[in-house]
This record gives C-alpha cells, sequence and structure tokens, in this order.
C-alpha cells in the first residue's frame, strides 16, 4: 500500500504555516528524500560540524599557495603520497562522490595550477633540469583528471547509474581542457606522459618510495588504458 500522501498529510499539519511549503509533494524525488536524512547527520553531512565556514573555503592561485616554493623541495617520498592520494581521488569519484569532492580535491589538479606546473617543468626541460619525480608529479595529476573524464563519459554513454550512485554533474570542470597542449595541434597525450614518467624514475632504484610511486604510475596508466579502450 503507498502511504506516500497519507505521509505528506500528516507532515504539513504538524509543520507551521511557514515550513509546509518544504512538504510539498510536487517537489518530491529519491534524491530529495536521502539528502534531506543526511542533514545534520556527522557522518554524511560535510557542513554538519565545519570548523571553518564554507564561504572561507578558496582554490589557491598559484603553486606558492599550496606550499609547494619550488619543485626542487619535493622529494620522492613526498610525489609518491600525492600518486597514492590520486588513487584514493579516482575511488571516491567511481564510489559515487561528485567530481569536486573527488577529482578536484586534489587541488593541484584544477586548470590554473596544472597548468602552472606544466609551464614549470617545461621551463626545466629546456634547461635540463627536469628530475624524474617532478615530471612523475605532473603526470600522475594530468592522468587522475584525465581518467575522471573519460569515467564521466563511460557512466553517461551507458546510462546504467543510479542517481544516488553517481554523480554525473561537473560542477563547471573542463578536465583540463587545452592544459595537455603543447604546440598547436599537438597534445601531449596521458599515455605518453605516463610512459615518459615511468622511464624517467630510475629503474635500478631500490628505494622504497620509488618503487612505490612507480607502482601507483602503473596502478593509474592501466587504469587510464582500460578505460580509454571503452571509449574508442
Amino acid at each position: 500500500m503507498d502511504i506516500t500522501n497519507v505521509m505528506f498529510q500528516f507532515t504539513q499539519e504538524k509543520l507551521s504555516p511557514d515550513h509546509r511549503p518544504t512538504a510539498a509533494s510536487s517537489t518530491f524525488s529519491m534524491q530529495d528524500s536521502m539528502a534531506a536524512l543526511q542533514v545534520m547527520s556527522p557522518t554524511m553531512d560535510c557542513c554538519a560540524e565545519a570548523d571553518v565556514p564554507a564561504s572561507q573555503f578558496r582554490i589557491p592561485t598559484c603553486l606558492k599557495e599550496l606550499g609547494i616554493l619550488s619543485l626542487d623541495e619535493l622529494t620522492v617520498s613526498d610525489v609518491a603520497e600525492v600518486a597514492m592520494h590520486n588513487i584514493i581521488r579516482l575511488e571516491a569519484l567511481l564510489n559515487g562522490s561528485n567530481v569536486l569532492e573527488s577529482t578536484y580535491a586534489c587541488l593541484l589538479g584544477h586548470d590554473h595550477i596544472l597548468r602552472e606546473l606544466r609551464d614549470e617543468l617545461d621551463r626545466r626541460a629546456i634547461e635540463g633540469t627536469v628530475d624524474g619525480h617532478s615530471f612523475a608529479l605532473y603526470a600522475s595529476t594530468a592522468c587522475l583528471v584525465k581518467s575522471s573524464e573519460l569515467v564521466h563519459f563511460i557512466v553517461n554513454q551507458a546510462d546504467i547509474y543510479e542517481e544516488e550512485d553517481f554523480d554525473t554533474r561537473t560542477m563547471g570542470a573542463t578536465f583540463a581542457h587545452g592544459v595537455l597542449e603543447r604546440e598547436a595541434n599537438e597534445i601531449f597525450s596521458v599515455r605518453d606522459l605516463m610512459e615518459e614518467a615511468i622511464k624517467k624514475l630510475d629503474a635500478s632504484s631500490n628505494e622504497k618510495a620509488v618503487t612505490k610511486l612507480r607502482c601507483c604510475l602503473d596502478v593509474q596508466h592501466l587504469f587510464h588504458e582500460s578505460c580509454s579502450k571503452m571509449v574508442s
């Protein structure tokens, strides 16, 4: 027996006149209902107990604001941690989080930051001072963003997702469109980036951080290749 209308009537009777419009049946949807259940839940509502007001959050405008004063300060261990978190961000996307909660929680992945990182590596390439882990930082982050774009395309094309399981909204994200371009009509593809990054790492090194970073790059590379084959 469907008791939806009975519940609406009961709810409206208990609400004050000012709040009765919030129980209008014309606006009811399963997604709205589930969202309402999560409001003020300490485990589900990200704003329920925020220490910092949402209005104070903003995206850094440059690498310096991220605390990266120079790529020379980054160690292989630092980059390996970033690469591991990039995989975690991708897993969050696959588990239903929207792109802002998953992919773009990696602040390096925002277009202007990624572009600055690309330009800095280009400058260092001319000087011959690019090290393997700095290049891997750019490659891993670019792979995260472009893999997320492929996932969105695949899910939208298949059109078999549940609204509560996958959020197809892109929130204005461009997925680094144009960032990987090096010259007119020439794009340094993610495949090339990842292969170059893996090649630049010292294959003979037994350092744990290098091994960890190489494993992370391999995982990201294989996932992107798999998604690319599904799209093509």
